[in-house]
């Protein structure tokens, strides 16, 4: 009966010994709990800039639509000058007295496709930025999720330990008619329930990084398509200088008949 009792103090012991160091595992996970905040907190930060970035971008197709109206119109000023000048072949004396008009409107020609070459290179600038803060906001979202996976491999080993904890825990206090459902036992069950909460919640996180790397993707697209049409523009005024440069030849021509 001696050997049995100090056998019992022994196993008491080592209970208690366990029930400390679930404690401690408690504490260092609700410093985990609270890590994961922060960390949702910046991620609600980081949806803040890209709401930013979306309106910035909406702002910048406003833009290029102005942009693209002002290039529509060039074009139709163009064609009205390829007619003027057909006019001026035809005849030659009415050419010469119309032709300093049609200098005049020339000089206005190349004000406007200079001007609008260089609202194109603001354009271009201001995409280049962007794209540079796209980039940051994406190295940060990698960052973010590299840390919720370490912390969620780090909680599920706790989680593992624990459980296996509570589960022999169980068993030894079966082997002395007691059960966990107790209310001396309050802590040997809420363990499983907090740590199943924060796994809810580490998912909960990885899926709000997901979407975002999807939505970065897709803003990636749009900037794609900018710059797409950005390209176009360029051609477009390319194009008109050198009509340009070819109505100038003309009318030197005309100028030395």
């Amino acid at each position: 009966l001696e050997k049995h009792s100090e056998m019992l103090l022994n196993q008491k012991k080592n209970l208690e010994t366990q029930v400390s160091e679930l404690k401690d595992m408690e504490a260092v996970a609700h410093d985990q709990h609270g890590r994961i905040k922060d960390l949702s907190d910046e991620l609600s930060k980081k949806d803040q800039e890209i709401e930013g970035l979306m309106q910035a971008l909406d702002e910048e197709e406003r833009e290029l639509e102005v942009l693209e109206n002002k290039s529509n119109d060039l074009e139709k000023m163009l064609q009205e000058k390829e007619f003027a000048l057909k006019s001026l072949e035809v005849s030659r004396t009415k050419a010469l007295t119309k032709l300093a008009t049609t200098v005049d409107k020339f000089d206005e020609l190349h004000s406007l496709s200079e001007s609008l070459l260089a609202e194109v290179e603001n354009l271009q600038s201001q995409l280049q930025e962007r794209d540079s803060e796209i980039s940051f906001l994406r190295q940060e979202i990698t960052r973010s999720t590299n840390e919720l996976l370490t912390t969620e491999e780090s909680n599920k080993k706790y989680s593992s330990q624990i459980n296996d904890f509570t589960k022999w825990l169980e068993t030894a206090l079966l082997q002395f008619s007691v059960h966990c459902d107790s209310t001396n036992d309050y802590e040997c069950t809420q363990v499983p329930v907090y740590m199943d909460m924060l796994e809810k919640k580490i998912g909960s996180l990885i899926s709000e990084s997901d979407e975002l790397r999807v939505t970065l993707q897709s803003k990636d697209s749009l900037l794609q398509a900018e710059r797409t049409r950005m390209e176009e523009l360029l051609r477009k005024s390319e194009a008109l200088e050198s009509s340009l440069s070819q109505k100038d030849s003309q009318i030197g021509l005309l100028r030395r008949d």
